[in-house]
Order: C-alpha cells, then sequence, then structure tokens
C-alpha cells in the first residue's frame, strides 16, 4: 500500500461507517443503560440457554436457567433493572441445552416459549406465553397431546397475526 491509498482507504471506511451507522441513529432506543453490562439475575438462577426477545415496549425479556430449572426476568424500565425472575414450569425436569432450547418467539406483548421435559421425549414438550409482554406466564400447555413417538427440539415461531407455529423433531436419531 502507498502512502496515496491510505487517505482513499480511510475515507472509505469512514463513509461505510457512516452509511451502515444510520440507523442505529433513525430509531428511537426505549432500552438504553449506561453501556456497562447490566445484570439479569443473580448466579443463583444459572446461566444456561440465555434467550432474548423484545416486547412491544422494546423492553428485553430473557430466559436461562440450571440444573432443571427455567426461568425468565423482564426490564422494568421504571427501576432502570431487571425484575425478579419468573419460574417457568413447577417441574425440576426441564431441559436446558444452549443449542436445543429452550426458545421464545414475539408478536407485539404476545410471547411464547417452548421448552422440554428432560427424559419424557414422547409427552414432554411444553409451551408457556404472556400476554403482557413477560410480566405474568400461563400454565405450561403439552405442544403435542397424544403424541406416540418421540419429540425433540421444540423450536417457535410467530407469523404477523401473532399466530404461533411450533415445529419438533419426530422419532429417534
Amino acid at each position: 500500500m502507498t502512502f496515496r491509498a491510505f487517505p482513499k482507504r480511510r475515507f472509505l471506511l469512514s463513509a461505510l461507517l457512516a452509511i451502515f451507522s444510520v440507523p442505529a441513529f433513525a430509531q428511537p432506543a426505549t432500552f438504553a443503560t449506561s453501556m456497562e453490562p447490566v445484570e439479569v439475575a443473580s448466579s443463583d438462577f444459572g446461566n444456561t440457554s440465555i434467550r432474548m426477545v423484545l416486547n412491544a415496549a422494546d423492553e428485553p425479556v430473557v430466559s436461562f436457567g440450571k440444573s432443571g430449572h427455567l426461568y425468565v426476568a423482564k426490564w422494568d424500565a421504571g427501576a432502570q433493572a431487571f425484575g425478579v425472575p419468573t419460574p417457568i414450569d413447577s417441574t425440576e425436569a426441564i431441559y436446558l441445552s444452549d443449542q436445543e432450547g429452550p426458545e421464545m418467539a414475539v408478536h407485539g406483548d404476545l410471547i411464547v416459549l417452548t421448552y422440554s421435559h428432560s427424559g419424557d421425549w414422547t409427552h414432554g414438550l411444553r409451551s408457556v406465553r404472556s400476554l403482557d409482554g413477560g410480566a405474568t406466564w400461563s400454565e405450561p400447555l403439552e405442544v403435542v397431546p397424544g403424541a406416540t413417538t418421540e419429540l425433540f427440539l421444540p423450536c417457535v415461531a410467530m407469523d404477523d397475526a401473532g399466530n404461533p407455529f411450533i415445529g419438533v423433531i419426530a422419532g429417534g436419531a
């Protein structure tokens, strides 16, 4: 590289950074911190299978857990901190894996969370929902009632109307 090429490259890099930065400045941010790390929950709640969605108010809702326990914590804008984690499902057999779930999907203030009960591969797929942006959660529902084969890896998505779709792997390996 010659000395003359350096100013051109610096200008090009500056122009690209300016172009790609415009979307960040164009949208108002409702969730903002001091850019320091924010604790979601104490280590007593674990830090496995971390997932995050943003509710209708652009507040983060985070799921995570440890040793068969699954929790959800929602950002409290008034306190500028995450609220106390809410336990999901009273069983102590939630299957947690960073690569295999649980999974969350969001449409406005409707959030759906899917997960598995460890060892109950035929009837253990469950789903809970929040209608208020993550503040409260429903009782668990079985994803595939009457299943006769093993089911794995529930993943969830929402369509434009807020209808949840849950995909699973059916059968053995």
